[in-house]
């Protein structure tokens, strides 16, 4: 991106930061939650547990309700599932990138792209935007995909979501998001095969969990 052009990215990002730092209480006309225990453990063969979250996470992350949890698919391939709802937005503590968690921990990107996942929204009814991450570490792999679902819309794209909660803290009076990952590991390219299937059969029971959109 050239200077001339990350001038507008960066003021509407500036911008965000500033609502979230004036009203570090948020709005809520409509009441919000996420419920992970409406997403089932046993998904169309894919079977999972939950996985400890430590006490400093969801402070850490500003997120009142996160899930994380693995879940082995038919083929024996493991599939890590996370999700952090945000009742509101605090300076530096919003969803973000998963991309610089990743680059921290020594992954080098292959290649990042936006996809759709073949699932509707079942309140804009557009499918599903998703960033696809993929990455080497040594003989590892690695493939991802992350969204951000307001109450109006899902995003892919970070800065897209942020200038959509600023729109929805003073049309609609609510400042909540759900960001939500979905990861496999493996030694190749097949071991990432499960990464669309277990979206596709995921994300109807995540927009059903998260209440009030």
């Amino acid at each position: 991106m050239t200077g001339a052009r990350s001038i507008p990215a960066l003021s509407v990002l500036l911008a965000a930061n500033a609502v979230a730092w004036f009203f570090p209480q948020g709005f809520t006309r409509t009441p919000s939650s996420f419920d992970p225990e409406r997403v089932p453990l046993e998904i169309n063969g894919f079977r999972g547990r939950d996985l400890e979250i430590p006490d400093s996470l969801p402070p850490l992350l500003g997120a009142t309700r996160i899930m994380l949890r693995k879940y082995l698919s038919p083929e024996g391939t493991e599939v890590e599932l996370f999700a952090a709802f945000y009742p509101r937005q605090n300076l530096g503590r919003q969803p973000h990138d998963p991309s610089e968690c990743l680059l921290g921990g020594g992954w080098k990107f292959t290649d990042r792209r936006v996809v759709r996942i073949p699932v509707r929204d079942p309140v804009s009814g557009e499918p599903i935007p998703a960033t696809e991450l993929r990455a080497r570490q040594g003989k590892w792999r690695l493939a991802a995909l992350f969204f951000h679902v307001g109450p109006r819309k899902t995003y892919a794209d970070p800065l897209a979501a942020k200038v959509d909660r600023l729109a929805e803290s003073i049309y609609l009076l609510r400042t909540d998001a759900l960001f939500v990952r979905i990861l496999v590991k493996g030694r190749s390219s097949a071991d990432t095969a499960s990464l669309y299937s277990f979206a596709a059969l995921t994300a109807p029971h995540i927009y059903r969990a998260y209440e009030g959109r």
